[in-house]
């Protein structure tokens, strides 16, 4: 606490006033990322649903870049408190965030642009791990990789390609299979 006072010219006692502990600290600076990855979502929805929702996924990395370290306090830095990120999160943020996703997946399949019966949830998880996956290996690889950015949107374009498909129940299936081994 006190190197941080430091660094922000004040005594750690007024630090005190604000905050209690680093914890809390962390977790001010966590749910400041998410509204920040919201911000950027703040746009009319585009006119083909799938387009809307590549977007989203895409300005999420788009934050894992460009927003490194708050990126990092969420998903990467060890020393930070862990972000609750499933449904019972008490971050208002992540769960406008969550319900917003979930709509636009609900869009995709309103208009046909995914299968009828499409489970929502395991959608959002999909893509989620899709382009998360991608950003954390950039943001652990220091050297940068060539041409990572290509491979992050060949793998959203994958992901999405299979959902339009109808490959989830498929995967499903195979996942019970490989998991019996």
């Amino acid at each position: 606490m006190r190197a941080i006072a430091d660094q922000l010219g004040l005594k750690a006692s007024s630090l005190y006033h604000h905050f209690v502990s680093k914890e809390q600290i962390f977790l001010a600076l966590q749910e400041r990322a998410m509204q920040m990855i919201a911000a950027a979502e703040n746009h009319p929805p585009l006119r083909d649903p799938v387009d809307d929702l590549r977007l989203f996924f895409w300005r999420y990395y788009e934050f894992s870049q460009s927003q490194s370290d708050y990126f990092a306090l969420l998903y990467v830095d060890r020393s930070a408190p862990r972000f609750n990120i499933g449904p019972d999160t008490d971050s208002p943020s992540l769960r406008a965030l969550i319900e917003q996703v979930q709509r636009k997946i609900r869009r995709c399949i309103e208009t046909g642009a995914f299968p009828p019966r499409t489970p929502v949830d395991d959608v959002m998880n999909i893509l989620w791990s899709t382009i998360h996956g991608p950003a954390v290996i950039q943001r652990l690889e220091s050297r940068g990789l060539p041409d990572f950015d290509v491979t992050a949107a060949a793998a959203l374009e994958l992901a999405l390609g299979g959902i339009r498909e109808g490959l989830l129940p498929r995967a499903k299936t195979r996942a019970k299979k490989l998991g019996r081994r």
